[in-house]
């Protein structure tokens, strides 16, 4: 059976997604942050005839994250999905469980683009010291709300991103509510690099958003923003985590000490082809 989930629910699909609590941070954080009655997240259960949850489905604006601990019946999640087809920008998740989604004709658009990418996760900052690369030249600060536009221009001039309203909106939002966290590098006015986190919970948070102006790069200008925004994650007993598919980013990210925690599969509708635009 298929439903929408809803504050009474809270208990039993936390602790549904508990025991893979890094690869669920995106589906975690969202309920913490926003729970169930908003209208730009929804919810849905897949639930066996004795009451057992066993997948749910998140709906972040225009993205979609499935999530199921073993093997399920697609069946009932993917007609929901095909009902919000035309709201899909990212259909994410770990390689097993959008697998047997992707043979549902008319469930993602013709456009949309799939990549595989790397889940990692950093347990301790022991190899962050010393490795803020080229050291912060500008002026580096955690960001307010009135700099959205200016690090969405930089995502923009750099990877094709299109600036909307509701992206700005749900930026604002996650700094006002300190459910993500931006950090900014500054030389006069503009913005030259930035890191930021998302689906931040109790105990972890998404880093995305690691991007240089290519004006300023190679550097270690991004590397020391991370360093920085790792440590303090870690200070507040958060650990980070990150997705990504550049081979020449994953070293870096490795050598900072982030390891292995999964495969994620992304389809992309209507976005540029560069990494780091994740709910």
């Amino acid at each position: 059976m298929i439903r929408l989930l809803a504050e009474h629910d809270r208990e039993q699909v936390m602790g549904f997604l508990a025991p893979e609590g890094t690869v669920n941070l995106y589906i975690i954080g969202d309920i913490e942050n926003n729970g169930f009655g908003q209208e730009f997240q929804q919810l849905w259960g897949d639930f066996e005839a004795t009451g057992r949850l066993r997948a749910v489905l998140l709906r972040y604006y225009g993205t979609f994250i499935p999530y199921a601990p073993g093997e399920f019946e697609p069946d009932g999640l993917a007609e929901v999905l095909i009902g919000h087809r035309d709201r899909i920008t990212i259909f994410a998740g770990l390689d097993r469980v959008i697998l047997p989604f992707e043979t549902y004709p008319g469930l993602l658009p013709e456009n949309a683009r799939k990549r595989t990418l790397s889940l990692l996760e950093l347990r301790g900052g022991d190899r962050l010291a010393g490795s803020e690369g080229g050291g912060l030249g500008g002026q580096a600060f955690r960001a307010g709300p009135d700099d959205v536009p200016g690090y969405l221009r930089l995502w923009e001039e750099v990877n094709g991103l299109e600036r909307s309203d509701e992206l700005e909106r749900s930026h604002r939002r996650e700094i006002e509510q300190g459910t993500g966290r931006v950090y900014l590098l500054r030389q006069g006015d503009r913005v030259v690099a930035t890191v930021k986190t998302t689906a931040e919970t109790s105990s972890g948070a998404v880093v995305t958003g690691v991007t240089t102006h290519p004006a300023f790069r190679r550097k270690g200008l991004a590397t020391s923003l991370l360093v920085l925004l790792c440590r303090e994650l870690l200070g507040e007993g958060k650990r980070p985590c990150l997705i990504y598919d550049n081979p020449e980013a994953g070293g870096i990210y490795r050598r900072l000490g982030f390891t292995d925690a999964g495969t994620w599969v992304m389809y992309a509708v209507g976005l540029p082809p560069g990494e780091g635009y994740l709910p």
